[in-house]
């Protein structure tokens, strides 16, 4: 997937996929490593709002790691599960209230957020080569009929004109985003 976006320093922490929120002073301390070796002047997280326990821990953690430097990159979050109600809806809530969630929520948090839409334009192929490359989640890899994939519905969300960005501020501890 990176390949096809042309990104070529991809690293692994070696944290365990569903584990990450394990030990988050050693991911904050492997991902300050890298913040401090790269300098970056853009960091992209995975949304804090999309209900998915990894994605939502390595955002805390690299806010973390982010807050307190002499330069702070920009920072934003890319949704992944925004889309889908289950990122919003408590489990255990009462119908009513799922309901309840499930629209304030979104609207609670883009009004938080400064968003961006960036046209997809001419990258839109190469975006479409990076999520197809996701094949255990587009294709029944193993043919399995119960293997679950991502369907066309949600994955519209990535392959549409634009590309939906959060600018956020690096203290994880701030309410305003």
């Amino acid at each position: 997937a990176c390949r096809s976006l042309g990104v070529d320093d991809v690293r692994f922490l070696g944290f365990e996929e569903r584990t990450i929120d394990g030990d988050r002073a050693a991911l904050v301390a492997a991902l300050a490593a890298v913040l401090d070796e790269v300098g970056p002047q853009e960091v992209f997280l995975p949304s804090r709002y999309d209900g998915h326990v990894d994605h939502v821990v390595c955002n805390e953690t690299a806010r973390r790691a982010l807050t307190g430097r002499r330069v702070a990159p920009a920072c934003y979050e890319y949704p992944v599960w925004f889309w889908e109600s289950s990122s919003w809806a408590r489990p255990g809530a009462a119908p009513w209230h799922k309901a309840i969630d499930v629209v304030a929520g979104p609207v609670s948090a883009l009004r938080r957020s400064t968003v961006y839409r960036i046209p997809l334009g001419p990258h839109a192929a190469a975006k479409a080569a990076a999520v197809a490359a996701y094949r255990s989640q587009t294709t029944k890899l193993t043919g399995e009929p119960g293997w679950a994939t991502l369907d066309r519905r949600f994955l519209r969300h990535f392959l549409e004109r634009d590309e939906l960005f959060l600018a956020v501020g690096v203290d994880p501890d701030r309410s305003d985003g």
